[in-house]
């Protein structure tokens, strides 16, 4: 086996795993997933001989983690039938993913992934920069239209400091108010690094431009209710520590969309805190 590395990075907001060989550096051959908006990254592999495998973990905001080990072949190798995927470069160069062998999945007692649905959408905010949204909710409990939720009561969720990445994942702690009919919105709001650290955070997310956390959060709050998605009366929002920042600067600018907040550990009195 000719591998060079693996690489794990990031396309359009979407964590990614890629092989490149060391014949053919300048070809990524990208890790298939279940499912489009997966988050994907790879993990590590502890024995010394790994014989070609590869161990990558999934996830999304109805898949509980799963750690999933692929057999890696070259193009035109031995052991192609029967894999999942494969793209690259031509003329043998390319990898060829195997149908992969998967060694957990977090616990989630009496959970099921069927009941439930996500989505992710793009807000567009005041300065024309596209932010996403992810959205989740509960099938038999929300009415929906075109794919997406109705008025419904609905939670937004944001953070945007540091370059931090809040992606979707499964958390079994929302499900209770998932299951109640509310839909969980998450705000990939600049000051993250969701769409690039450089671009997300150092050029548009901190300092003289730090508003941009706050603008994107209310428009991504607007969006929701000019969708149709909720309204005013029946959106709530919560941050923690610099997400609090983020809730309290939104409620300030915008607090005819809100009807709750949840400001957690809130990051407020910079003179305070500091």
């Amino acid at each position: 086996h000719a591998w060079s590395m693996h690489v794990s990075g990031r396309c359009i907001g979407v964590g990614q795993v890629a092989c490149t060989l060391a014949s053919h550096p300048h070809t990524l051959s990208h890790a298939p997933t279940p499912h489009a908006r997966a988050q994907v990254w790879g993990t590590d592999n502890r024995l010394f001989e790994a014989g070609g495998k590869l161990r990558v973990q999934y996830e999304t905001m109805v898949a509980p983690r799963a750690l999933r080990e692929f057999n890696l072949r070259t193009e035109g190798g031995h052991g192609e039938e029967g894999r999942e995927g494969s793209d690259g470069g031509g003329g043998g160069g390319g990898v060829c993913w195997l149908a992969p062998t998967t060694l957990h999945v977090q616990p989630a007692p009496g959970y099921e992934q069927a009941r439930y649905a996500t989505r992710r959408l793009e807000v567009c905010a005041r300065d024309g920069t596209a932010v996403p949204l992810t959205l989740l909710w509960r099938r038999d409990r929300v009415t929906t239209e075109a794919g997406l939720p109705r008025d419904a009561p609905t939670h937004l969720y944001g953070y945007g400091a540091y370059g931090v990445c809040i992606d979707p994942h499964f958390s079994s702690a929302r499900l209770s108010l998932i299951d109640r009919g509310v839909v969980y919105a998450i705000a990939h709001v600049r000051g993250g690094g969701e769409m690039g650290h450089h671009r997300w955070y150092e050029t548009d997310g901190k300092y003289l431009r730090k508003r941009n956390s706050f603008h994107d959060f209310v428009d991504c709050a607007a969006a929701l209710c000019e969708r149709g998605i909720t309204r005013p009366g029946a959106l709530s929002c919560e941050g923690r520590s610099a997400g609090g920042l983020l809730v309290g600067g939104s409620i300030n600018e915008a607090p005819h969309l809100f009807c709750a907040a949840v400001a957690a550990v809130p990051f407020v009195d910079v003179m305070v805190s500091i």
